[in-house]
Formats: structure tokens, C-alpha cells, sequence
């Protein structure tokens, strides 16, 4: 039996919304479904502690595991508490220590790097960043002291990190829906409309206001726009000059989406550029693809080459001449959206949880 260990600082959702949720839960199941006895090193700090203790009988009594695996979280492991509280500052890196010194290699995925940007700045206080940003470093620290091989979710986080790693990229992955897959080849078009289907944010990094009016001023282009209703009461009247009759706002989630990516020609990542978002892979890119729609996305960032070297969508500078020069292209050119519809189907195989979590095992049990 293939035995593996799964560590995340944290409670795993069993109905996760958010992306930073999403992951580490899909990964679990996808090393159960790939045919691994997972031990699970999850929870908050108590529940991890007892956890670890028992691992580490099992391991001193002969136990063999192949590779423990970790998910990082959007916050420091040291205050990865409900109260962020360092309760247990040793606990996850002695646990990996211990490991390390058992031959168990060890994999980590590194979500996130947003303290490096001026992000954090604009949404935490001076204060807080004082004590996130040197305990996000000693985090890097202790990786690079114990961690085989570090997981980005592109490759261009190695520019951002204080150390040289040995660097593996995981993007995220999706479930396939093969019977939206049959739908989307047997569809045909009767008409010049073209709809689309954005879900994530709009406001901060999520912009989407130029998009919006770029559809505002196209005609027979139709948006469904799907955000969390408490980011849309607060940024309605942002959107309020670029809204129209085409463009739909509704507050979906997880299976509820369904419908949506069935509906839609294509989907939509054409946000503002910044510098953080650069280096971003967004679920929910690989979400739409494990749906089968193709995608148009700004040009510039980490997803765009996705895009571009899958040949699964557009890219486009984010200017409104642009965005509806593009919009107004595909609309009378449905044969290229069929075309780009197949090739996400294809690429879409390659790209599931189950494919991560294998790239996974066979680079730590080589």
C-alpha cells in the first residue's frame, strides 16, 4: 500500500468556497484517489500536536511512509492559530525536522507571496506588518532548511524568494465535467451574440470596470458577472457608469455555477495588470477549463502564457479598444471559439487535482 503524509496548518473545509480553502482539501482526496493511505497532520495546533505524536510512534516502530506533502497557508505557520497566537512555535518544523531525519522527503507548496507587494500595504496597518512580514521570512528560512522540493504556483515566485530552491511548478488543477464536455461539442450557433462568464472579485486586484465598459459599448455581448454580494454592495456604485441591460451580477457559488459555464462561450480573467497579478494562477482559471471554456485573459501575466502556450483562449491588452476589438472579432467568428473550445476539452485531462497530486508522488519518491 502506498502511504503518504499530508500536512496543512489549518482545518480542511469540507465545502470549501474560497480558493485558499479549495486547495489543500482537493489535494488531500486527490492522493486518496491516486491510490494513497493518507495520514492526515491537520487541524489546529492541538489536533496537530496529537497527530504528530502518533505519526512519530508509528515511524520509530518501523512505519515506512514515501513523502510527507504540505500545503502552506495564506498566513504565517506560526500564527496559523483561530486567535493567531504563536501556541506552538515548534511544532510543524521539529515535526519536519524529524522527517527530514527519517528519510522522508518533503514537498511544500508555497501559496502565496503577496507581502512582497504593496498589497499588504494598503490592507494591513504597520503594526501587523512588523509581525507578518519577518515571520513570513523565517517561514522561508526553515523551508529552505528542511523542505526537498518547494511548490509555486508559477514560475516566476523565484525572482521574489530570498533563497534558491529546488523549484517545482503546481498551478491548480480542476474536476472534468464530461457531460458538459458533450453539451459544448454538440452545441451549435444560431446567433452573433456572444456570452461570457466572469466569477471572482471586483474591486482592488479584481478590477474588471474597463471589461465592463468595453462590453457596455460592444452590441449583442452579454456578461454574467458573479461576485460575492457583500463585494458587490460595496462597489456597486463604482460599477454603476458601466453597467448595462446586458450585463447580469449574480451571487453564486461551487455547484451552483454549473449552469453558468454551461451558458457561456467563454470566460473571462481580463483584469487589470499589476505586478502581483503577474504571478498569480487563479483556481479559477483551471475551474473554467475543467469545464471545457476557453478563456480570455489580460496579457502579461502567468496565466496568459498558460493561455497562449495551450492555445485554450485570447489575451489581450487591457485597454477598452482593445477588449472590444477582441469581443467584436469572436463574436462573428464562432469556428475559433469551437476550435479553442476543443483544445481546452484536451488540455483539461491534463490538468485535474488527481494529474497535480501524481506530478507530486513521483518527484519525491524518486
Amino acid at each position: 500500500m502506498k502511504k503518504c503524509l499530508f500536512h496543512y496548518p489549518g482545518e480542511i473545509a469540507n465545502t470549501p468556497s474560497a480558493g485558499s480553502d479549495l486547495r489543500p482539501k482537493m489535494m488531500l482526496d486527490a492522493f486518496k484517489e491516486n491510490g494513497y493511505e493518507v495520514t492526515e497532520i491537520t487541524g489546529y495546533g492541538a489536533e496537530r500536536k496529537e497527530k504528530i505524536e502518533k505519526v512519530k510512534y508509528r515511524i520509530n516502530k518501523g512505519e515506512k511512509y514515501d513523502f510527507l506533502y504540505s500545503e502552506s497557508r495564506n498566513i504565517p505557520t506560526l500564527l496559523s492559530e483561530k486567535n493567531h497566537l504563536p501556541r506552538y512555535p515548534k511544532l510543524d518544523f521539529s515535526f519536519f525536522k524529524f522527517c527530514k531525519n527519517n528519510g522522508i522527503k518533503i514537498g511544500l507548496f508555497y501559496r502565496d507571496i503577496y507581502w512582497k507587494f504593496d498589497i499588504i500595504k494598503n490592507n494591513t496597518n504597520l503594526l501587523k506588518r512588523s509581525i507578518l512580514v519577518p515571520m513570513f521570512k523565517y517561514d522561508l528560512y526553515m523551508y529552505k532548511k528542511l523542505v526537498d522540493k518547494l511548490y509555486v504556483p508559477t514560475k516566476y515566485f523565484e525572482k521574489y524568494l530570498p533563497y534558491q530552491f529546488d523549484l517545482s511548478e503546481l498551478p491548480p488543477g480542476g474536476q472534468l465535467h464530461y457531460d458538459v464536455f458533450e453539451k459544448r461539442l454538440d452545441a451549435t450557433k444560431n446567433t452573433n451574440a456572444l456570452k461570457i462568464f466572469y466569477v471572482g472579485g471586483v474591486t482592488g486586484l479584481y478590477d474588471i470596470r474597463t471589461f465592463c465598459k468595453a462590453i457596455k459599448e460592444s452590441d449583442d455581448i452579454f456578461l454574467t458577472l458573479c461576485t460575492p454580494k457583500d463585494q458587490w454592495d460595496e462597489a456597486v456604485n463604482l460599477y454603476e457608469p458601466y453597467l448595462c441591460d446586458r450585463i447580469n451580477v449574480v451571487h453564486k457559488k461551487n455547484k451552483e455555477l454549473k449552469t453558468f459555464y454551461e451558458e457561456a462561450d467563454v470566460a473571462s480573467l481580463c483584469i487589470e495588470k499589476s505586478e502581483y497579478r503577474e504571478i498569480a494562477m487563479p483556481i479559477k482559471a483551471f475551474e473554467a477549463i475543467s469545464y471545457g471554456i476557453p478563456i480570455i485573459s489580460t496579457k502579461g501575466v502567468a496565466i496568459a502564457d498558460f493561455v497562449e502556450q495551450n492555445d485554450i483562449g485570447w489575451t489581450t491588452e487591457y485597454s477598452e479598444l482593445c477588449i472590444k476589438e477582441l469581443l467584436t472579432k469572436l463574436k462573428k467568428n464562432y469556428k475559433e471559439i469551437r476550435t479553442k473550445t476543443e483544445n481546452t476539452i484536451n488540455v483539461s485531462r491534463d490538468n485535474t487535482w488527481q494529474k497535480r497530486a501524481e506530478k507530486v508522488a513521483e518527484e519525491l519518491t524518486k
